[in-house]
């Protein structure tokens, strides 16, 4: 197990785990005390979430943080945990998130929503099935062009124990011909991911036919119910040596965009808030009526 100290620059933020004798001594406010683990990310923030590392990409919004203008800005540290690993020492396995069965929404009459992701890639070029080899794929635009080749990204997942999940390389199709096939190949990658650490998920797409490709991940199993962290992009290539080895994309201006565009009507909570957490072992011990490896399925009702 690896720890690690790091430190905020002077434009940095600090949440979540200041101690109370030096907020006493400053005024500090209550929320303040709340028991965090903390991360510095490099880009002037430290960000917060109990016991869970938050993704650079989306720490915005996903997370609370606060300014915070005493003396010892930007030299609090904290313990960088390796996955599975929480807590302050980062001593304590973590168990699996999941939701709480028993807590409906307010509407029952309403279709349960799902997080849905949005990811959006505009290349610099058309890239299609050349005609006489299906496993090449070129630049429609200009025969000599240096892009008549495989053009391979990857998608990295990291799930809610800070685990980080990269797919097998995936060929980018922006023409109407072999799109079906190139979402399809999406989802297959995400859900062929280690441990079934994403067992379901749905995906759609939209292209204009040339440079742009719009796609839509739902995650709809038991595995990733609730917020997740949203997925990142590999775009850039990875030569020899490396994994996966990629061919990269040629995207204009660096353009990448991956948002959540729905939320989930469902939660996510330590051992699904129905079990309690061995931290010896990472494993949930469910309360009696529950079972599954977050507590997310009810085997009684009393």
């Amino acid at each position: 197990m690896v720890l690690g100290a790091v430190l905020g620059d002077n434009n940095g933020y600090v949440a979540g785990t200041a101690d109370t004798r030096r907020l006493a001594q400053n005024g500090g406010p209550d929320y303040y005390d709340a028991p965090q683990t903390i991360s510095y990310d490099g880009t002037s923030n430290m960000n917060m979430m109990g016991g869970v590392m938050p993704n650079d990409f989306f720490e915005q919004e996903a997370y609370n943080k606060f300014p915070f203008y005493l003396w010892d800005k930007g030299k609090s540290t904290s313990c960088v945990c390796d996955p599975e690993w929480g807590d302050y020492d980062c001593s304590k396995r973590m168990c699996p998130y999941g939701t709480d069965v028993m807590d409906h929404r307010n509407n029952m009459a309403r279709a349960a929503r799902y997080q849905v992701q949005s990811i959006e890639l505009f290349a610099n070029d058309k890239y299609t099935i050349h005609a006489s080899n299906n496993d090449q794929y070129t630049n429609a635009g200009t025969a000599a062009s240096s892009n008549t080749q495989l053009r391979t990204f990857a998608l990295t997942f990291k799930s809610k124990l800070n685990e980080t999940f990269t797919t097998i390389p995936i060929v980018l199709v922006t023409e109407h011909t072999g799109f079906h096939n190139f979402v399809q190949s999406v989802k297959d990658a995400l859900e062929a991911l280690p441990n079934r650490v994403i067992d379901k998920v749905d995906v759609a797409g939209d292209t204009n036919g040339v440079d742009l490709v719009h796609l839509n991940l739902t995650f709809t199993g038991d595995h990733v119910q609730g917020p997740q962290y949203l997925i990142t992009v590999k775009a850039n290539g990875c030569g020899d040596g490396c994994t996966p080895l990629l061919s990269g994309l040629e995207l204009r201006n660096q353009w990448e965009t991956i948002l959540e565009v729905q939320n989930s009507d469902f939660n996510s909570y330590e051992c699904g808030r129905r079990g309690k957490c061995d931290y010896d072992t990472g494993v949930c011990a469910c309360f009696e009526g529950y079972t599954g490896l977050s507590c997310n399925t009810v085997t009684a009702l009393v």
